[in-house]
């Protein structure tokens, strides 16, 4: 199997070898003679080109425009209106009339009579009672003490002490009693109570009387007036115009073009 892989690689080589060969000049069956490649080498040549360069050129072209054209048009209306026409009329009318009149009415009710009379109630009062009693408090006092300093030297200094002192107060003690006090003591009794009110009372009395009302009428009337109104006709015109446009225009110019020469085999 490695045999015919080695064989088969070098049959490629020696066909890859062979066409290589053709492609510079060789001859088929003529693999005895050297083979010789053409040379080509490069030159660069002046020459004469067309080119197109931009350029901007004003022209006068025609178009068609539209213009409004004003004209004055006279317009005649129609129409028919309701003219009011006033009259007055008598007519007879129903009125409604307040009639007084005077009534008298009795009104009776019960009314609460206050009755006052003087009674003796006990009551029981509260009484403040004065009492001595003793309290123990606490009071300060300087006392003088005599001192010696570094020196030898006396001197009297005030220093405070705390005693405890019996002290006499008064206190107030609440004590209850009864007395007998008089009060004015109200009451209500029903009584019966009439009385006469007279007041006016209107009645609605309908009366019919004539009246002079003004009455309005309407009467068509042809009536006919002409306005006048502009109106703008759209009408075309031809008109020349300048544009500018940019055109390609052809320019001649020379420039160098690499050639390749062959060259002959040495």
């Amino acid at each position: 199997m490695k045999k015919f892989a080695m064989m088969s690689l070098g049959l490629a080589g020696v066909l890859l070898l062979n066409s290589a060969a053709q492609g510079f000049g060789g001859r088929r069956n003529a693999c005895c003679e050297p083979a010789c490649a053409p040379a080509v080498e490069v030159q660069y040549v002046e020459k004469v080109v067309t080119c197109y360069e931009p350029k901007t050129v004003e022209k006068e072209i025609q178009c068609v425009v539209n213009k409004l054209v004003p004209r004055v048009v006279e317009q005649t209306h129609k129409c028919t209106v309701m003219v009011p026409e006033y009259k007055d009329e008598v007519r007879t009318v129903v009125c409604n009339k307040l009639v007084p009149r005077v009534v008298e009415q009795t009104h009776k009710c019960t009314v609460m009579v206050p009755e006052y009379k003087d009674e003796v109630r006990k009551v029981v009062c509260n009484k403040l009672v004065p009492k001595t009693v003793e309290k123990e408090v606490t009071v300060c006092r300087m006392v003088r003490e005599t001192c010696t300093d570094s020196c030898g030297r006396c001197y009297t200094v005030c220093k405070p002490v705390t005693e405890v002192q019996k002290v006499a107060c008064t206190v107030y003690e609440c004590v209850q009693e009864t007395k007998d006090v008089t009060v004015r003591v109200c009451s209500y009794r029903p009584e019966e109570k009439t009385w006469t009110t007279k007041c006016t009372v209107y009645d609605c009395v309908q009366e019919k009387k004539d009246v002079t009302v003004r009455v309005c009428s309407y009467k068509p009337e042809e009536k006919t007036w002409t306005t006048k109104c502009t109106v703008y006709d759209c009408v075309q015109e031809t008109v020349t115009r300048k544009v500018t446009t940019c055109e390609m225009v052809p320019v001649q110019k020379t420039v160098k073009v690499a050639v390749c020469v062959p060259v002959a085999c040495k």
